[in-house]
């Protein structure tokens, strides 16, 4: 009973794996509406589950395939070789144009010698009446070439020089329009364009991991997975955004963007978790994530882990604990260098997994974001550097805007005026001039932004004007705040100028003209009968 309990659970917690790191795949094929989906996510019986809603389930054929192995997201199906493949129901379809969509998560890379190992076989092409034309055919020679081919319809061979290397994890995408070339995409690269002579592919006779069981020691040897076909070319961006979601995150940081800490003891510290996003890793396997501060960004001693300035620390997870956050402390190192204002970082990540075939060894490197603010430095901050103002009514505060100063310090002996500086023609900003010293330095100061109204009558294009900061000291700083951000501010034109649109204006273009009276007439014919108040 209690082995029983124990594979059940073990089912139970691999299938809500599957669910929780495939979903992002799964959400970008199924938005461009597949023909078939298999996302070999069952791991007992003999169905291949259509996820695309039209019912066109395979059926494993063979009983040596593993459907427990692991997959891009979850599990995949493992072929062993050997007449063992994926049946795929006749589609119903002729279509002139269509991708197929896949995923090698790994390949024996070991065939007859000869060729080659076939990952997808369909067999008749639009006027092929005699059923061995062979309209599609993708196969992956033994040095990880790959190749669609067909020779009964008249392909050309084509793929990606190289194939698919050494990488253990390869997304896959054949596309292909009647007319015109088609292309195999390799983890989102296009490689040279195939051409064909025939008119398109009928899906039928379609087998996944073998070619149609015709030709011995060709079935495919390796784990597939996400099997999709359309019935149209997918678009190379399309095919790139789901090429970059071909792995799921390996760990998950909450947050991965730390924001700005300061070398101070104000606001110096924050706080993120880590947790495992692949699931539990294997029984008896520990995996060990290190998180390290030189990741060359910066010199390895603006932060703390914990540990001392720069220095990395690890976190060891395990089948008990593998769910649960980890919490890491990441403070700045206040130092007595001159340094950048602002300086970015990022705290790297790696994996060590105790058992070098875990599915860990695909981790995926994440980082954390986080800058550094020196205490050291003067730095004035602007907030925001975009602002946008409407020429209207510039005394509406809904058509101002307000952006403010502060500094990262308190200047050293004495005060800092800021001075800013706009075009006064357009623009015009209260106040000018700011003050801080060593009360005030670390509050913000706004100032609000106004358009000047013009006698503009037409509109005469985007304006932008830009406001330019200065600083200067009432004693001399060993850093004295020179470098200020611009700030850009975005103005919406008033077309008619001063005046308000009159109200036989009816388009509003600042004219009474003929089409003005055209409005008028027709909304004056609409409503006269009956009789309806207040009509133009």
């Amino acid at each position: 009973m209690k082995k029983c309990l124990i594979v059940m659970w073990c089912l139970i917690l691999l299938a809500c794996f599957a669910t929780s790191s495939q979903a992002a795949y799964r959400d970008l094929v199924l938005d461009e509406g597949p023909i078939l989906y298999y996302e070999f996510t069952e791991v007992t019986g003999t169905t291949a589950v259509d996820s695309s809603g039209n019912g066109f389930d395979g059926t494993y054929t063979g009983g040596t395939i593993d459907l427990t192995a692991a997959g891009a997201h979850g599990t995949g199906v493992g072929f062993p070789g050997g007449d063992n493949f994926v049946d795929v129901p006749d589609l119903g379809i002729c279509s002139a144009e269509y991708t197929i969509e896949f995923i090698i998560v790994a390949f024996d890379g070991v065939g007859t010698g000869e060729c080659c190992t076939s990952i997808y076989h369909t067999d008749a092409y639009p006027g092929d009446n005699t059923g061995d034309g062979g309209a599609l055919h993708v196969v992956v020679f033994d040095d990880g070439f790959m190749e669609v081919d067909a020779p009964g319809a008249g392909f050309a061979e084509g793929g990606l020089p190289g194939g698919i290397g050494e990488v253990p994890i390869t997304h896959i995408a054949i596309t292909f329009v009647a007319g015109e070339p088609g292309a195999i995409y390799i983890d989102g690269v296009p490689g040279d364009p195939f051409t064909a002579t025939e008119p398109g592919t009928c899906f039928t006779d379609s087998q996944i991991g073998a070619w149609a069981g015709e030709v011995a020691g060709r079935n495919f040897i390796g784990i597939l997975d996400e099997f999709a076909i359309y019935d149209f070319a997918l678009a190379p961006e399309t095919i790139a955004a789901h090429a970059a979601q071909k792995v799921p995150p390996t760990v998950i940081f909450d947050p991965s963007n730390l924001g700005t800490l300061t070398e101070s003891t104000v606001n110096n510290s924050t706080t993120f978790t880590v947790t495992l996003a692949q699931g539990s890793p294997e029984a008896g396997v520990n995996v060990e994530i290190t998180l390290d501060p030189n990741d060359g960004t910066n010199d390895g001693t603006d932060i703390d882990l914990g540990l001392g300035a720069g220095t990395p620390i690890t976190l060891t997870f395990t089948t008990s604990n593998w769910d649960t956050p980890q919490t890491v402390t990441a403070s700045a190192v206040d130092d007595s260098l001159f340094e950048s204002c602002i300086e970015a970082s990022n705290i790297a990540s790696s994996a060590v997994p105790s058992d070098p075939n875990s599915a860990y060894n695909n981790y995926n490197n994440p980082s954390v974001n986080v800058s550094v603010l020196d205490n050291n430095t003067g730095c004035v901050i602007v907030d925001p550097t975009d602002v946008s103002v409407e020429e209207l009514d510039p005394n509406n505060p809904e058509q101002q805007a307000v952006y403010s100063y502060v500094l990262n310090r308190a200047p050293i002996g004495g005060s800092l005026v800021i001075t800013a500086t706009p075009d006064a023609s357009v623009v015009e900003i209260d106040p000018s001039t700011l003050t801080f010293d060593n009360l005030n330095w670390g509050t913000p100061q706004e100032v609000t932004v106004k358009a000047i109204p013009d006698d503009e009558l037409l509109d005469d294009g985007a304006l932008v004007d830009t406001i330019i900061s200065s600083a200067t000291h009432s004693e001399i700083d060993p850093n004295n705040f020179s470098t200020i951000s611009n700030v850009n501010v975005n103005i919406t034109q008033d077309e008619c100028g001063q005046l308000p649109f009159i109200e036989k204006d009816f388009n509003q273009d600042c004219f009474v003209n003929l089409l003005d009276f055209s409005i008028f007439s027709g909304s004056w014919a609409d409503c006269t009968e009956p009789l309806i108040a207040n009509c133009p």
